[in-house]
This record gives structure tokens, sequence and C-alpha cells, in this order.
């Protein structure tokens, strides 16, 4: 819906912080016709509660109007720091990561997974993950992990390869990301050298 809002209203919800930048990117665009386009927070005149929203605004100088639009992107905001996060937490832990595409092309690793095989990050985007299997494994053992991952989830052991040809054992606990209409989105394989475990 469209309403009419004053801009003195707008101001008594901006948390203090922000009112400096507020006020300089509407004189920017009134007196400059530099663009508007700016974050923000308010506080929620019901509720309290602190909001972030995105404004972009455009002005007209011959009607003496300014047309703008206010959005809500307080749950936008959350999932990118949940996001930030969870990729945080996947970068620092000792277990090598993988996600593949539904047809195994791998499109991230993690740093353990990079120190462990040896290969750069380049190296490994785009490649097909059974290439990580030694060529006189056989590859039927492969393909029904793929094939379980991609139904539900697969446990258990296999044989890798390093880039050097050094051949380890890893035991791999995979799952898929299932799209709503429960098609496959991704695959994610968790790995962990058990060499030292097989000793």
């Amino acid at each position: 819906s469209t309403n009419i809002v004053n801009l003195s209203d707008i101001h008594k919800y901006l948390l203090e912080e922000y009112r400096t930048v507020f006020g300089c990117a509407m004189w920017d665009l009134i007196e400059e016709g530099k663009s508007f386009d700016i974050e923000y927070k308010i506080r929620n005149a019901v509720t309290g509660q602190i909001r972030d929203i995105h404004s972009i605004a455009e002005y007209d100088k011959d009607k003496n109007i300014l047309f703008g639009v206010f959005t809500d992107i307080t749950e936008l905001k959350q999932a990118e720091k949940e996001v930030k996060l969870l990729a945080q937490a996947i970068e620092s832990i000792n277990e090598c990561v993988s996600i593949t595409d539904e047809k195994n092309n791998i499109i991230f690793v993690n740093n353990a997974f990079v120190e462990t095989y040896g290969f750069s990050k380049e190296e490994l985007i785009g490649k097909d993950a059974a290439s990580l299997q030694p060529a006189d494994v056989q590859k039927e053992n492969y393909n029904e992990v793929l094939t379980e991952t991609i139904t539900g989830g697969w446990k258990g052991e296999i044989i890798n390869q390093k880039k050097d040809g050094t051949k380890f054992p890893v035991y791999l606990s995979t799952s898929s990301i299932q799209s709503g209409t429960g098609n496959p989105l991704a695959l994610i394989g968790v790995a962990t050298d058990i060499t030292e475990t097989k000793r």
C-alpha cells in the first residue's frame, strides 16, 4: 500500500546513531540529485523492537514530492548473520567438508579438505568427487554412496586419494539438502581421515 509519510515521523523512530546518515542522504538527494539507497535501524513505535530498514527514494523537484520505498530487512539480516556464522564454523572444523551438486561435482570445500587432500580450492571446484578415489577402487561402491546420499544419507568407510597419489581411509558421512519439492539441491559430505585409527 502507498502511504504519505512525514519525514519528521521517520526521524522520531530512527535510532539516534542513524539520524545524521539519514539526514545527509536526504540532503544529497534533494539538493544534489544524488541517489538515495541506504540501510538503517528504527525502533517500532508499538512494540519497541529494533528493526533493520532498507530505503530507496527519488525526488521530483518540479512537484516537490519525495517517492520512497521502505523495506523491513530484519529477517534477511538475521539470516545473513546465521549464514556467515555457519560458514565460519564449517571453515574452522578439523573434518573435511565438501558440498557437491546433484551430479556430484564439487561446489565447496573447507580448509581442512584442502589441507588433507593437497589440492587447492580452485583445483577441486567443478571436479567430480568420485575422481578423489583411486582408479583401482570399485566405482560401484561410490555409485552406491551417491544413490543413498540422494535418497537420505550414507555412513561408512571408503578409500580416497590425495593429490600426491597417497591412498588413505576416511570415515564418510553424507546427506542431501532437499528443496521444498523433495528434489536434492546439494549433497554434503563430512570426512575424517582414519589412517591413525586403522593403525
